[in-house]
């Protein structure tokens, strides 16, 4: 005696037999469920199925071929499948720590405290380099020294243009001097008149 359980639409039919063949089981299948093509698996492998009477259940499963395309995605499917598996994973950002926090939210934590702890450099570096930009701005607008070199035909064309100024000022303004001089001479002194004149005087 020996036990067989058929899996079929989700449902699981037991039978008992004494002896059977394989043919005589797929006989009483096809006339129990109805079916013309079908194919017993044996624990899902597609390996012809054989009655030993061992003392052991046999769980059997009905499948039924279905009506398909010319297939070829599930080989698409596996090679991205191998191809995803060949691809280690390095962002663990999503995944949480023992208490539930995410990893990326205490990577940002630990970013911002190195941050803020980095402050005060920062500033100081900025005010040197502002303080460096300042003390090379000066050293480029430096005042350069001149040179004035004497030159000795300037002096002596200076000194001719200035006797001959001097010499028209002296020219023009003497005879000048010597009119005002001739007519304050000839001009005669008034009389001053007190109140006990008269007119006819």
């Amino acid at each position: 005696m020996f036990q067989i359980y058929v899996n079929h639409l989700d449902k699981t039919h037991s039978f008992l037999f004494k002896d059977i063949s394989v043919q005589d089981f797929e006989e009483l299948i096809r006339d129990k469920f109805s079916l013309n093509n079908f194919q017993l698996l044996q624990n899902n492998n597609r390996k012809p199925v054989e009655f030993t009477n061992n003392g052991f259940p046999y769980f059997l499963k009905i499948n039924i071929p279905t009506l398909g395309g010319k297939g070829g995605f599930g080989s698409v499917l596996k090679a991205k499948g191998a191809k995803m598996a060949s691809q280690k994973t390095t962002n663990f950002d999503s995944c949480r720590d023992l208490n539930g926090r995410r990893l990326k939210t205490l990577d940002e934590a630990r970013r911002l405290a190195d941050y803020i702890e980095k402050e005060p450099e920062r500033k100081k570096q900025q005010k040197d380099k502002i303080e460096k930009k300042i003390k090379e701005g000066l050293k480029t607008f430096e005042p350069k020294k001149v040179i004035i070199k004497e030159d000795e035909k300037f002096e002596q064309v200076y000194e001719e243009n200035l006797t001959t100024i001097s010499n028209a000022l002296d020219q023009g303004t003497l005879p000048l001097i010597l009119a005002l001089k001739r007519n304050k001479q000839n001009q005669k002194p008034k009389k001053k008149i007190s109140a006990w004149d008269s007119d006819e005087e």
